[in-house]
């Protein structure tokens, strides 16, 4: 029911227009009755409502000053005007301050069911674009977190909330004990626009993708807290990041560790802030971007190589046991996100080698008898649903024609976001990240086996602009398609090379 406050000094005009029209079946229901503007004025600084019908002419406060007023409160809200007579400068000053109608008592009921009828249209018109506007909304910053956002899109969306790019962007992941404390108001209340509820455990979790530097982002977070105080709670700080298209490895990393906390740390713990900027400065001494790009390209003498270095370097600077755990388990998320044949039960398996093992020797070995079952059995397919297996398979066939998920979704029958939403659960990775993935690796093989011009490697894979293909080449790989050939030509040894 929408909710209708009626204001008139005169009783019986107020008990007159109660009955007049059947308001219940009209979807209304009169919540509140006044005799004077300010006490309808109260009210509305306390309460919301849907549509508010006033007489111009009352004592202290006139109709047109209270229209004025609540202009300030509520610039959207339906209003109609009555008066006991037709005057013109009530009807021009009503109108210029947005009311929907203006009526002449004593009135007309079929006069005023109509004007009803059509302020309920307006409303659920408006109901229905602020639900479209919601989910599109929500949509966007998923696409954001999940880097499947391109510029021109990013671009629009940050227009239409009259916003710009920032110098920095850091993710927040809150994870409350019992989803009891909405803190969606506290972080618009800070110019914090993007906040959105995201399934990373068992149940939502709010991600605030902050915009800002770090001192204000530690402000921030001091605020959350005192939102948060008496609850059960953790607050992860994802690391923070200048190039808006990078907000998804602070996701990413950040989402890794929420998993890692949950898995081994302080479970016991009421309250737990964890700031990734303190891990990262003791990963930057390690050779993580180098094991990944190797484990991108599927190079895998580099990446047991590289793996290698990294758990002798926890060795020579002195790392934790639970830092020692920690990095294993960001290393093994790596590899079971980058190859499917690994099944459920080698996950649950390491998880528990993780938390029982005694040394980092054992789980050096165990993360090397992984990479060892990699090469024995290169299945992509294995942990794949028939329909995830499907897409997969037109992906792996059909990757240089003009692909997306809506095509793929009509091809196998079914619909799209259904199929995105369980390609992503399976694969852990986006239709889009997964395709252009399938491409590059295409184009480092033909960089490396065909003496191609570099353009025409883009277009074989099916990327028309040369731009967004050396963009996309450099971001998953670190390099640019030139120094990458002229870097790996030589000595370049993939277990999954093309025959």
């Amino acid at each position: 029911m929408y909710k209708v406050m009626l204001v008139d000094d005169e009783y019986m005009i107020l008990e007159g227009l109660k009955q007049i029209i059947p308001w219940k079946v009209l979807g209304f229901e009169v919540v509140k009755t006044a005799k004077r503007a300010q006490e309808a004025l109260d009210y509305l600084k306390e309460e919301t409502i849907d549509l508010l019908i006033t007489d111009v002419t009352m004592p202290k406060m006139s109709g047109i000053d209270l229209v004025k007023k609540v202009r300030e409160i509520s610039p959207e809200m339906p209003i109609l005007i009555l008066s006991g007579y037709q005057e013109f400068e009530y009807v021009k000053q009503g109108m210029e301050l947005g009311v929907k109608g203006y009526l002449v008592k004593p009135v007309d009921k079929k006069e005023l069911e109509e004007k009803v009828k059509q302020i309920k249209k307006e409303l659920l018109q408006k109901e229905r674009f602020l639900s479209h506007k919601e989910m599109y909304y929500e949509t966007m910053v998923q696409k954001w977190l999940n880097d499947e956002i391109n510029e021109d899109e990013f671009l629009t969306f940050l227009a239409e909330l009259n916003l710009t790019i920032a110098s920095s962007y850091s993710v927040i992941i809150v994870n409350q004990a019992d989803d009891s404390i909405d803190l969606e108001d506290y972080a618009l209340q800070n110019n914090q626009p993007f906040v959105i509820q995201y399934d990373i455990l068992s149940s939502n979790q709010t991600v605030i993708i902050f915009q800002g530097v770090r001192s204000e982002l530690n402000q921030f977070v001091k605020g959350i807290e005192s939102q948060l105080q008496g609850a059960t709670f953790k607050i992860i700080l994802g690391e923070s990041v200048s190039d808006w298209e990078n907000v998804y490895e602070s996701f990413e990393k950040a989402r890794k560790l929420l998993l890692f906390q949950e898995f081994y740390g302080a479970k016991e713990a009421s309250q737990m802030i964890v700031n990734l900027t303190q891990t990262d400065e003791e990963e930057a001494k390690l050779h993580f971007l180098s094991f990944n790009k190797a484990l991108m390209i599927g190079d895998m003498p580099t990446i047991k190589e590289e793996l290698q270095h990294i758990y002798q370097q926890m060795t020579e600077f002195r790392y934790t046991p639970e830092n020692v755990r920690h990095v294993t388990f960001l290393l093994f998320t790596d590899i079971y996100r980058q190859y499917p044949s690994l099944d459920k039960e080698i996950y649950d398996k390491t998880l528990n080698k993780i938390h029982s093992s005694e040394s980092m020797q054992e789980l050096k070995q165990w993360l090397d008898h992984i990479l060892d079952i990699i090469c024995d059995n290169p299945d992509v397919s294995k942990r794949y649903s028939e329909l995830v297996k499907s897409a997969v398979t037109i992906i792996s066939k059909d990757y240089s024609k003009d692909l997306s998920l809506k095509t793929v979704a009509e091809e196998l029958h079914v619909n799209s976001v259904y199929l995105g939403q369980l390609f992503k659960k399976e694969t852990e990775r986006s239709f889009s990240q997964y395709l252009n993935q399938v491409r590059i690796k295409k184009a480092q093989y033909a960089l490396l086996n065909t003496d191609k011009p570099i353009n025409e490697v883009g277009y074989d894979i099916g990327y028309n602009n040369p731009t967004y293909f050396f963009k996309m080449f450099r971001k998953l790989n670190g390099l640019t398609p030139k120094e990458f050939r002229e870097k790996y030509i030589q000595n370049y040894h993939s277990f999954d090379d093309e025959e």
